[in-house]
């Protein structure tokens, strides 16, 4: 998985965490589901992983929540990197189904 602009991923996560609550997590889980899949991507260059460390220094509760994920070894069901590092996106992407765990409807994610 590759995310085409971290800087609106950080904001998210900032705008996410100030405005919802445990109570109903399914935004903050999937980016911390999101985060835990991209960690390569995440702590691989210097810039990307300062904002990360920002980003998890601010949002605590995002910290904690990417780490759940990593531990117990939960991700988005399905979703795995399809390409590798060095052949990245083939410029059209590609889809993935998913369940949601909320209500349970079938989803498509889109990633390019």
């Amino acid at each position: 998985m590759h995310l085409s602009d971290l800087e609106v991923f950080f904001s998210a996560v900032v705008s996410v965490y100030a405005t919802t609550t445990v109570e109903h997590p399914g935004l903050r889980q999937a980016l911390a589901e999101i985060a835990a899949v991209s960690m390569n991507q995440m702590i691989g260059e210097e810039g990307v992983r300062k904002r990360f460390h920002e980003t998890t220094s601010r949002v605590e509760e995002f910290q904690r929540d990417v780490m759940a994920v990593l531990i117990s070894g939960r991700s988005v069901d399905g979703l795995t990197q399809t390409l590798c590092d060095e052949c990245g996106a083939d410029g059209e992407g590609y889809s993935v189904d998913v369940q949601c765990r909320g209500c349970g409807e079938m989803k498509r994610l889109d990633f390019c």
